[in-house]
């Protein structure tokens, strides 16, 4: 029996890619086309490590986690939220997209080689 879920359906349990199926600790090359968006969604890929998944969190534990692993306070989530790659819910809930994942999934995937790891 073949199961289907839906691709962007991150919360389901048998969603494909995990947090540790990317390497946070490259760079996200290309994947937003600026440094900004790639380094705010390496420390939500962190933090969701960090969690146990892709689970919703709040703006402010996103903050506090930058805050406590020395990243500076200019990494807004605005980059990723007004782009579409982060949803805030009317919960007040940030959560990751299926879009964001596999972009960087694509830029840094942890199980290559580091010699193959690398984009043009």
């Amino acid at each position: 029996m073949t199961l289907i879920i839906p691709i962007d359906d991150i919360s389901h349990p048998d969603y494909p890619i995990r947090p540790d199926h990317i390497n946070p600790f490259r760079h996200f090359y290309l994947a937003f086309g600026k440094a900004e968006p790639e380094i705010v969604a390496n420390v939500i890929v962190r933090l969701s490590h960090d969690l146990g998944g892709w689970k919703p969190f709040t703006e402010d534990q996103y903050k506090l986690y930058c805050q406590d692993h020395s990243y500076s306070n200019r990494w807004s989530l605005g980059w990723l939220i007004d782009s579409g790659q982060v949803v805030k819910g009317p919960d007040g809930l940030c959560r990751a997209t299926h879009q964001m994942i596999i972009r960087c999934f694509w830029s840094s995937p942890y199980w290559l080689p580091d010699e193959l790891n690398f984009r043009l």
